[in-house]
């Protein structure tokens, strides 16, 4: 049984079964609607007699190319079904990915590290609360609460690959 869901962010999937993910299948439409291109008419465009034959025609077509194959198409792996969609429910993952740093002997403010994820990521996490804990989470890093001056929280543990860069270090994980 596959399952779809219609929706603007992708949910968590919290079941890690090969199973779950060889039923997901993320499709990502182009196309966007507003009050200028909807078409409230649709319905009745499509239920004349020229649509329905050329709907059929594609229909037939599509199940011709079934039968050869012996089914559906499985473009992607259980695997890389599960990469896709993991990293599209938690768009941390990839910003941890891509801009913090693992190293022992360095932190990071939380403020920071919530600035540059809203500088560079296109997804919206409301919650400050939720991405500290995610985190924490991800990286295995403490929050602690810096004592010499300042007294603002900070990520022991991680840095931003780009304070590394700045101080000519090497950002290995």
């Amino acid at each position: 049984a596959k399952m779809f869901f219609s929706a603007n962010q992708v949910p968590e999937v919290y079941d890690t079964s090969d199973a779950m993910y060889r039923r997901l299948s993320l499709t990502r439409w182009e196309r966007k609607f507003d009050e200028k291109t909807r078409d409230v008419h649709k319905s009745k465009k499509i239920g004349t007699e020229m649509e329905k034959s050329g709907m059929l025609n594609v229909m037939l077509k599509t199940l011709k190319r079934m039968l050869k194959q012996g089914g559906f198409t499985q473009s992607r792996t259980v695997a890389e079904r599960r990469e896709a969609w993991i990293i599209e429910s938690n768009p941390l993952i990839e910003f941890v990915d891509r801009h913090v740093a693992i190293k022992s002997n360095t932190s990071v403010s939380t403020n920071d590290l919530w600035n540059k994820f809203n500088e560079t990521s296109s997804k919206v996490i409301k919650n400050r609360r939720e991405f500290d804990a995610k985190i924490g989470i991800l990286t295995g890093c403490t929050r602690v609460r810096d004592t010499s001056g300042l007294r603002e929280w900070m990520f022991v543990g991680i840095c931003l690959r780009e304070s590394l860069r700045q101080e000519g270090q090497q950002s290995f994980d």
